[in-house]
């Protein structure tokens, strides 16, 4: 949790931490942001790991202006801020550290995919359930908890559930990759891909490139009608898809998730 690099390699030859941004990138690149053990962020301890993967995933949501209760106070963590932490402590803390494979964390345009070491210990649906806890690691379990940071209650995943149903996105996944001994968790940031137009998909991938777009590039790009391009946004705006940014002449669009 704490230790320096060369001393947990010693005790774990094959502990490796591994986080890639894959939004974003020109042709060229394989990825556009990378986060590994090269000695660059810190000792290369899972503590260090999580405060700066989790603020780099945090960068990836485009927070939108929401208030509190009270009116007056703005609230800045979102349903998926609080889904992104709990998906990367659940991984952090169920990780087979002593096995072949890496812990892992890939942002893709089309969401968030988690690997850890190690096969699951309970099933499926009692993850999906919530209510029960086996964490692999227990010490780093308690450890996160003591800086109210993940919960033991088995609360987690249903927290990863709600903000995909929060938002109408397609629900998480987990699968077990048996010979290779890990588990992937996939957080979608979109409806069902499969259920996107074609038009839709090519807004999300000129965003993935550019950033944002605005009416008239999505006429030009799509060599649709301007009545067709603010159809299309519309639409893509209450699916939770894009957001709108700016008023009259500057108004462009953006991903929900950078």
């Amino acid at each position: 949790m704490f230790g320096k690099l060369q001393s947990i390699k010693e005790y774990l030859p094959n502990f490796h931490l591994d986080y890639f941004d894959l939004t974003n990138k020109s042709e060229n690149e394989r990825w556009n942001n990378r986060i590994t053990l090269d000695g660059s962020w810190g000792e290369g301890n899972i503590y260090n790991f999580f405060f700066t993967v989790i603020n780099e995933l945090y960068k990836t949501i485009n927070t939108p202006f929401k208030l509190a209760n009270d009116i007056y106070t703005r609230v800045e963590e979102t349903a998926v801020h609080i889904a992104l932490r709990e998906a990367l402590v659940n991984t952090i803390v169920h990780a087979d550290y002593k096995g072949d494979a890496s812990l892992k964390i890939i942002k893709n345009i089309y969401n968030y995919e988690f690997f850890n070491p190690g096969l699951l210990r309970i099933s499926k649906e009692e993850i999906f359930k919530g209510g029960n806890s086996y964490p692999r690691n227990t010490t780093l379990m308690d450890m996160f908890q003591y800086i109210q940071i993940g919960e033991r209650a088995g609360s987690g995943f249903p927290k990863i559930i709600f903000a995909a149903k929060e938002n109408n996105w397609k629900l998480p996944e987990i699968s077990e990759n048996h010979h290779l001994n890990f588990i992937k968790l996939i957080f979608w940031c979109v409806e069902d891909i499969d259920t996107m137009s074609s038009e839709e998909k090519a807004i999300y991938s000129i965003l993935n490139l550019n950033g944002t777009i605005t009416s008239r590039e999505v006429q030009e790009k799509l060599s649709i009608s301007k009545n067709k391009a603010i159809i299309l946004i519309n639409e893509m705006i209450e699916k939770n898809l894009i957001l709108k940014v700016g008023k009259g002449k500057n108004t462009h669009y953006t991903l929900c998730f950078k």
